[in-house]
């Protein structure tokens, strides 16, 4: 039969001050998944962040040409550090919606000499409002 003990008593019955084997599965999947977090969160919210801002330049996209829209889209990529270049964004309006296209990629280094590509694509499609001043 299987009795509990307390973690004195443990110590206490573990005399040869060895360590379990789930104890030490536990902390390396525990620091791998800590590190994998660490690697791979940024990217993946820095994506949502501009996408984010990608869609409400969309919203306002009656206020603005889009040579104005893609300034401003430019300032917000640096603002969020996005490995964008300007050739990546695509902007267009066909009938009464704008169509704005995000590409762009980002190389994580992992340990051992390792790299891995995360491709982002942002694809925002809004329906442009009646705007009563001139584009700016």
């Amino acid at each position: 039969m299987y009795t509990l003990h307390t973690v004195s008593e443990r110590l206490r019955l573990n005399n040869r001050g060895s360590i379990n084997f789930r104890v030490i599965f536990w902390i390396l999947f525990l620091a791998a998944a800590g590190y994998a977090g660490y690697m791979i969160a940024p990217p993946y919210a820095v994506y949502y962040m501009f996408k984010t801002e990608v869609e409400a330049e969309a919203k306002t996209a009656h206020m603005y040409s889009n040579e104005k829209m893609l300034d401003r889209l430019m300032a917000k990529v640096e603002y969020w550090k996005v490995p964008i270049e300007r050739d990546d964004i695509k902007i267009s309006r066909i009938d009464n919606e704008v169509f704005i296209t995000v590409h762009y990629e980002v190389t994580l280094n992992l340990p051992g000499g390792n790299s891995r590509t995360l491709y982002y694509d942002i694809n925002v499609t809004k329906p442009l409002m009646e705007s009563t001043g001139a584009l700016h």
